[in-house]
């Protein structure tokens, strides 16, 4: 009703400011989406290099439960190397002095 009442330039005007505001929306709308797709294609590649990384993790866990019972088993070497020798002395003291 009240638009009727303005005058030509008025109305003009008024139509091409909702357009600009229409176009305005819809510019800042695509604008929205390409930044959404850029960070979909990051996150997506941050995904795949954290499913490498872990794979990797996977890997060298398993070769450092590796080296970690080589490890131990040379820090025994000696201690079962000692108990056998101490068996042996006990077990030549026996029969010795039968």
């Amino acid at each position: 009703m009240t638009y009727l009442r303005n005058n030509e330039v008025v109305r003009k005007f008024k139509k091409s400011l909702v357009k600009a505001f229409f176009e305005l929306r819809d510019a800042q709308e695509k604008n929205i989406k390409h930044i959404a797709g850029g960070y979909k294609s990051q996150l997506s590649q941050k995904n795949k290099k954290i499913r490498e990384l872990e794979a990797k993790l996977l890997l060298l866990e398993s070769e450092a439960d590796k080296v970690d019972y080589r490890l131990k088993a040379k820090a025994l070497y000696p201690i079962i190397l000692n108990r056998i020798e101490k068996i042996e002395a006990e077990f030549s003291k026996e029969f010795a002095g039968q």
